[in-house]
């Protein structure tokens, strides 16, 4: 419950979350795995953090099936919102959302199938 309802901010090191993942990734599953990862934030980074979270974003993209974020900033326009807004769409998807109760339903609808009109694609 204090994870998700702490409401503490400032100090954020997102690439250190990152560096993980991707150590993750690399020690426990070869190129053959499908990997899917979700990203929930407030959007908040140290400023000195942001070139190590986006060079760690450049490495774990090539290796990750889907990428989703979501962007829970009270600005809309947060540090990382920004800087994700840089990287190939090709398998990366980011939104924003105003309330923490949407969250799961983004996430939802952005790993969900999507609708066809029932011709073969």
């Amino acid at each position: 419950e204090t994870f998700f309802a702490s409401r503490v901010s400032g100090g954020t090191v997102v690439s250190t979350a990152l560096e993980l993942a991707l150590h993750i990734m690399e020690e426990r599953y070869d190129t053959d795995w499908n990997i899917y990862v979700a990203q929930a934030s407030d959007g908040e980074n140290d400023s000195g953090d942001m070139s190590r979270t986006y060079a760690c974003m450049q490495r774990i993209l090539p290796r990750v099936q889907y990428y989703a974020y979501i962007d829970l900033s009270e600005r809309g326009n947060s540090d990382l919102w920004r800087a994700y807004s840089n990287l190939p769409k090709i398998n990366f998807a980011q939104q924003q959302v105003s309330s923490i109760d949407d969250v799961v339903k983004v996430f939802h609808r952005l790993f969900g199938k999507k609708e066809t009109t029932g011709e073969n694609t």
